[in-house]
């Protein structure tokens, strides 16, 4: 096998009972820069030069050099072999075995990404929503657009939804719950236009970005995710901190009325904080009454009293600073409010 960058890799048995299998990476120069036992193991490479070794169900993809494991995938059956697209490691064909000498075809490519709006160049400075006059910022990902995690129960964080497909077609957004919470206290999915919104499921048409400097175009489907409006306390969760929803996409080609792709990702959906200001002439020992509240395991970190005691007989433009921009809490509140942070 050659990959991109002009690797050559070598397979081959390394002992008169072929009990024992390694694999052999030459560089463009013809120097071994690298040797792996992959006994037991099918073993390919992408065009971009990742590893894949597969066991089984289990399928690893590995760094070019093997010293890391980007991700590992449970497929539906024991895998007898994997393709990839021309000159791309995107998407990949698995044949897994499913019983009965027959084998199941399958499409596996990017998974969903999850992508902040609020104060990057993906939110209009004017309208606050999602810019969707240039696509093709939409499809590019820089420090800028901070990946995500999930987000506050406000009823307004968003994030962008944003799925790499193989080709034209569309694409049905799902909202699934992980953990007891209803299906209507999941939050709601919106198509781009607006013109799809539902608190379950939308199908979205698979929009096409071309690169400007270059003849090279993708293909992506899109949609926006808004936090639900409230952490409702009518379920089996309803003490918890957060809980987990599960996005779905699913890839339709053009023409077919069958899947050829699917994919999930999780969102945490954080329950809101809640930010103490007591009244003039007071300070925070108010809240002492609301210990019990505090002491519950539904707002630990989630509870953040201000004490403004010491000057609040001053003029406003003095205590609005200090309740608002308290050097310990204001960042941490920041941060919490508006988004959830992927580490």
């Amino acid at each position: 096998m050659v990959d991109a960058q002009g690797n050559l890799y070598l397979h081959e048995s390394v002992n008169s009972s072929r009990t024992m299998t390694v694999v052999h990476r030459f560089d463009s120069t013809g120097q071994c820069v690298g040797t792996w036992d992959v006994t037991g193991k099918g073993f390919r490479i992408d065009p971009g030069g990742y590893v894949y070794t597969f066991t089984g169900g289990t399928l690893v993809k590995s760094t070019p050099d093997w010293g890391e494991t980007l991700y590992t995938r449970q497929m539906p059956g024991p895998i007898r072999g994997i393709e990839f697209m021309p000159a791309s490691s995107d998407f990949m064909l698995a044949g897994t075995d499913v019983g009965g000498g027959s084998t199941r075809m399958e499409f596996h490519g990017m998974r969903i990404e999850l992508l902040n709006i609020v104060g990057s160049p993906l939110q209009d400075p004017t309208t606050f929503q999602l810019r969707t006059d240039d696509l093709a910022l939409l499809a590019t990902c820089d420090a800028s657009a901070v990946m995500m995690e999930g987000v506050i129960a406000d009823g307004v964080s968003p994030l962008l939804l944003r799925w790499k497909v193989p080709g034209p077609g569309q694409v049905q957004w799902s909202l699934e719950n992980v953990s007891p919470p209803l299906l209507t206290l999941l939050g709601t999915l919106t198509s781009l236009d607006s013109s799809e919104v539902d608190q379950v499921g939308i199908q979205v048409p698979v929009i096409e970005i071309s690169d400007p400097g270059s003849e090279d175009h993708a293909f992506f489907g899109f949609a926006v995710y808004t936090a639900p409006t409230d952490f409702d306390r009518v379920t089996s969760d309803g003490d918890s901190t957060s809980r987990h929803l599960q996005v779905t996409g699913r890839y339709f080609p053009q023409a077919n009325p069958s899947p050829d792709m699917e994919t999930s990702s999780t969102v945490r959906v954080e329950r809101p904080p809640i930010l103490a200001v007591h009244g003039l002439w007071s300070d925070a020992s108010v809240w002492r009454s609301f210990r019990a509240s505090q002491d519950e395991a539904a707002w630990q970190d989630r509870w953040w009293p201000m004490d403004y005691a010491v000057d609040h007989g001053e003029r406003i433009e003095v205590n609005a600073p200090s309740a608002v921009l308290d050097p310990w809490s204001f960042p941490t509140l920041l941060c919490t409010v508006h988004t959830v942070c992927s580490s």
